[in-house]
């Protein structure tokens, strides 16, 4: 089962929507995970019972970050965490970075843009750069030079 989340940023009424699937940056072989692996590796057989703590969408440390995204972001679910992606605008256009799990099987990025925040589009052609990778954890940014401008 693919997994999905939109993540929606603004600036200048720009807006990059994200929903996630693993970009394979690593040089090395890696370890194929899903969620389900991830799940039974970090949570107790107790908490996997509770999906209020477990599920893909649960937040059991309350930080707005739900498990899907800590599983695809290398975080641990049981620490209070800032989220781990930033936005700006270069020359490349409106850049969102983030970093993610190296070896994930079921997840799927999705990027949209909108000038507005009513009316979203998908890029054409939007970068994808690897910044770093350090076997375990990526770095990647998302970047469109394309991208629609707000008139405010």
């Amino acid at each position: 089962m693919k997994h999905s989340i939109p993540i929606r940023l603004s600036r200048m009424f720009l807006a990059l929507a994200l929903a996630i699937l693993g970009l394979f940056f690593s040089s090395g072989p890696l370890q194929a995970i899903t969620f389900s692996d991830w799940q039974s590796s970090v949570f107790s057989p107790t908490e996997l019972t509770n999906p209020a703590i477990s599920g893909s969408n649960a937040n059991p440390t309350g930080d707005g970050i739900s498990n899907l995204l800590k599983y695809a972001y290398g975080i641990d679910p049981h620490t209070t965490s800032l989220s781990p992606t930033s936005f700006s605008l270069t020359s490349n256009g409106p850049t969102l970075t983030f970093p993610e799990l190296d070896g994930t099987t079921d997840l799927l990025y999705h990027l949209s843009e909108t000038p507005d925040l009513q009316h979203w589009i998908t890029p054409n052609n939007p970068t994808i750069t690897p910044l770093s990778d350090n076997g375990t954890l990526s770095t990647v940014s998302l970047s469109d030079p394309n991208a629609p401008t707000s008139s405010v």
